[in-house]
């Protein structure tokens, strides 16, 4: 009975209902997850090194973060643009390539989907109803 009540629940519908608009708006990146880069072929591609390295090197030699193996020999390459640090622990799981890619893929739909339901929270909290909330959300995307 829990579990039935759990399922119907304004947060449950709503984050489904994002993740699900999430999916749906960047539809091509999650056909083929450990292939496709969403949008262009530079951020992604950086981003998701990124993602990868900060996951490696935490795991192996967290003194050397920041001195990363691009830019070769320059010494603290990681700090020339975005860390991205908050991901790292998904940089923690598999490696390789295709693993790089479907990590970023993966969080390029969960970032959109909790940018959906966040905008979601915003208008229910400054007192919208649940439909008003819905349409925030939805525009929000």
């Amino acid at each position: 009975h829990a579990v039935g009540r759990f399922l119907i629940h304004e947060w449950t519908l709503a984050t489904v209902a994002s993740l699900a608009l999430a999916v749906l708006l960047t539809w091509p990146t999650l056909r083929y997850p450990l292939y496709t880069l969403p949008q262009d072929y530079w951020d992604p591609s950086l981003q998701s090194w990124q993602m990868a390295w900060s996951g490696h090197i935490l795991l192996t030699d967290p003194a050397q973060l920041w001195h990363a193996n691009t830019f070769y020999p320059d010494k603290w390459s990681f700090a020339f643009s975005d860390t991205l640090l908050g991901y790292a622990p998904a940089g923690m799981i598999g490696h390789g390539p295709e693993a790089a890619v479907l990590r970023y893929n993966i969080m390029f739909v969960l970032a959109h989907g909790l940018a959906t339901l966040g905008a979601y929270a915003l208008a229910r909290q400054l007192g919208a109803g649940r439909i008003g909330a819905a349409v925030a959300g939805a525009s929000y995307t």
